[in-house]
């Protein structure tokens, strides 16, 4: 497969797979999208909703608020992960995240992945 170059943590290019990151609210279809290109495309598949941590969970359940500092730290863990991922594979990526300040990190680092915004009306989000 054709490799992308990316900076690692010590500023040195890195060769790269094909790296392909859909943005988008829960219940946009970013999972269900991501999986049918990933099959089609034979890329991996990797839904970062699914890893969020238990204790972030938990607060989404409850309504509770998630700190910043808690959204980037998790944010800045999971793009060392998708970065080694990049690094092992092709792949599409697939997040929720919902501040352009929070996806600007992904892009910082991933800048010649192809990036989507995965958009659903209201009312379909609501009963997703």
């Amino acid at each position: 497969m054709e490799g992308r170059a990316s900076e690692d943590g010590r500023g040195e290019q890195v060769d790269m797979n094909k790296a392909l990151i859909l943005f988008g609210m829960p219940g946009s279809g970013k999972s269900t999208s991501g999986k049918i290109v990933s099959e089609k495309l034979g890329y991996a598949f990797y839904d970062m909703d699914a890893t969020l941590p238990e204790t972030m969970k938990e607060k989404l359940r409850n309504g509770s608020l998630i700190t910043e500092e808690e959204i980037v730290g998790y944010v800045k863990e999971t793009v060392e992960e998708v970065d080694l991922l990049f690094r092992e594979k092709s792949a599409v990526v697939c997040l929720s995240l919902f501040l352009e300040k929070h996806r600007l990190l992904f892009k910082q680092r991933f800048p010649k992945a192809l990036f989507f915004s995965l958009e659903a009306r209201p009312e379909v989000l609501q009963d997703r």
